[in-house]
């Protein structure tokens, strides 16, 4: 089980290594968001961008950015439903 949940995360990174920056910038942040607040996804956005920088070395300046802002984002959704968890004890 654990081969074709690898093989899946391969062919999304594959897709999104390939696909024009309007498409995978927006597919980054949200497997950013996804990856800080509730979803583990180890290292699957690191993967992703060290592929993309090696095939185009033109976006090593911004490509990044992305999983960043929505490990940002991630982490504030994260910390807002803690929050809201701590007013009911």
């Amino acid at each position: 089980m654990f081969d074709k949940i690898q093989a899946w995360f391969l062919h999304i990174a594959g897709q999104v290594v390939t696909m024009p920056l309007y498409w995978a910038a927006p597919m980054m942040v949200g497997l950013a968001i996804a990856d800080s607040s509730l979803l583990s996804l180890p290292e699957v956005n690191d993967i992703i961008t060290v592929t993309r920088v090696a095939h185009n070395p033109n976006e090593v300046f911004y490509f990044p950015l992305f999983p960043a802002i929505g490990s940002v984002i991630g982490c504030l959704i994260l910390y807002r439903i803690a929050r809201q968890g701590r007013k009911f004890i």
